[in-house]
């Protein structure tokens, strides 16, 4: 299965860690600069690192799109027609509602979740990543409104799956509008 991950800052970064070695699983890491390349490869963090977001995206089983939410926006229009048939497309954003509408680009037959886990440190970038940095974290899963009770509960136990390795302690489905709600009284 190709995994891959578009921005390896921390959350990027720490879930290509925790996921590289996971039985087949080939991380593929997206990023902007030849520094982070030759430094998430150098640490064993990805499988094979590129800065060209159009040679992974149309073979990715799962794309995570790991940066901030102008980009994730900016990627879901970019990208829109090129995603995988049948893959899972998801975000780590803290902001929920602008994501879900965006992703209602995406083809039918292309699955987004949006994600939003609930762990980090005072600290930013790759160079801080940890494979282990979300033992324990819950993980905030926002399905798309339209999606039915089935298929909701199809996908959220692919994608508990998928995260096995990351060790989230708990997933909580929520809407975009309540998740927003909640991160905006707590911030």
């Amino acid at each position: 299965m190709k995994i891959g991950i578009v921005g390896l800052g921390l959350i990027g970064g720490s879930l290509a860690a925790a996921l590289m070695g996971f039985e087949d699983y080939e991380i593929v890491g997206v990023v902007r600069r030849q520094e982070t390349a030759d430094y998430a490869l150098s640490h064993g963090i990805c499988d094979r690192v590129t800065l060209d977001a159009a040679e992974v995206i149309p073979q990715a089983d799962v794309t995570v799109l790991c940066t901030a939410p102008a980009t994730v926006i900016a990627y879901l229009n970019q990208y829109k027609d090129a995603f995988k048939q049948g893959s899972l497309v998801t975000d780590v954003c803290g902001i929920k509602t602008a994501i879900m509408e965006a992703a209602r680009v995406l083809p039918e037959d292309v699955d987004f979740i949006g994600c939003h886990p609930m762990a980090g440190t005072q600290y930013s970038g790759f160079a801080h990543t940890r494979a282990n940095m979300f033992h324990r974290a819950p993980l905030v899963v926002v399905p798309p409104q339209q999606m039915d009770d089935f298929v909701r509960l199809d996908v959220l136990e692919r994608l508990k799956g998928l995260l096995a390795p990351c060790g989230f302690g708990m997933y909580t489905l929520s809407t975009a509008e309540h998740h927003d709600e909640v991160i905006a009284f707590t911030s």
